[in-house]
This record gives C-alpha cells, sequence and structure tokens, in this order.
C-alpha cells in the first residue's frame, strides 16, 4: 500500500469516526424524529463528499509526482540504452550511444531543464551505497 493510500484511508476513518460521534450526539438530542434521520442523511453526505474531495486531490499529487520516465535520447532522439548514462546534478540522464555522453557531459542543465519542462521525471543519482552494490553486481 502507497504512503497515500494509507493517509487517505486513515483520514477516511477518522472522519467516519467523528462523524458517527456527532450523529450519537444529534440522536440522543433529536431521538428517530424526522428531524434526526434528516440529520444523519446530511452526515452520511457530508462525509461521502469529502471522502471523494480528498481523493482526488491525492490521486492528483500522485499523478504530479509520478510523471513521465526518460524513454528517449535528448542528443539524437532514439530509444535510451541504460547502460549508457551521465550522472550530473544528482539526475541521471540516459542516451542511446556512447557519441551522446559528451554533449550531456558538456552542459547537462541544458538537458536536464528541456527534459523536465517535457514532464520526464529523471532518475535520481544512485547513494554511493548502491554504486558499491552495483559494482558487486557487474563484477559478478
Amino acid at each position: 500500500m502507497q504512503t497515500s493510500d494509507f493517509v487517505l484511508s486513515s483520514l477516511c476513518i477518522a472522519i467516519y469516526e467523528k462523524f458517527r460521534e456527532n450523529a450519537d450526539i444529534q440522536r440522543v438530542r433529536y431521538g428517530n424524529t424526522r428531524e434526526g434521520i434528516m440529520m444523519k442523511k446530511r452526515v452520511q453526505i457530508a462525509v461521502v463528499v469529502g471522502v471523494l474531495a480528498f481523493s482526488g486531490w491525492v490521486m492528483a499529487q500522485d499523478v504530479k509526482e509520478t510523471g513521465k520516465r526518460q524513454t528517449v535520447c535528448p542528443v539524437l532522439g532514439g530509444p535510451i540504452n541504460t547502460n549508457q548514462y551521465v550522472d550530473a546534478l544528482g539526475k541521471r540522464i540516459y542516451v542511446c550511444c556512447a557519441g551522446c555522453l559528451a554533449p550531456i557531459k558538456a552542459d547537462p542543465e541544458k538537458f536536464i531543464t528541456k527534459m523536465e519542462s517535457e514532464g520526464i521525471v529523471l532518475d535520481q543519482t544512485p547513494a554511493p551505497a548502491e554504486l558499491q552494490k552495483e559494482e558487486k553486481t557487474e563484477q559478478k
């Protein structure tokens, strides 16, 4: 379960419990009269509308954070080769061939800005521990 799903579930439960507590107070006050039943329905509708609005907002945040992954070489426009890349400014830029490495190394900020403006989310440069794991895997 993603963090946003957990937060949404927890929030829905908390809202439901609060409205349920409020409905119990209203039931004591109004009993099973027509007014009490209408109050309960209003509370249920408010809970449903609130949960739907919040879940829409959470899903919109997930889409913003996800973005598109890099699939095309920023230099020549061909499909990327995940074994050919440049790590610059904390980002990993994949290219199609070794010939495309030099232009990116010369001005990585230009390529990063261009791709991010197109909605492409670049991979982060791996932490040193992850790099050591990759090197051990390649040596085997």
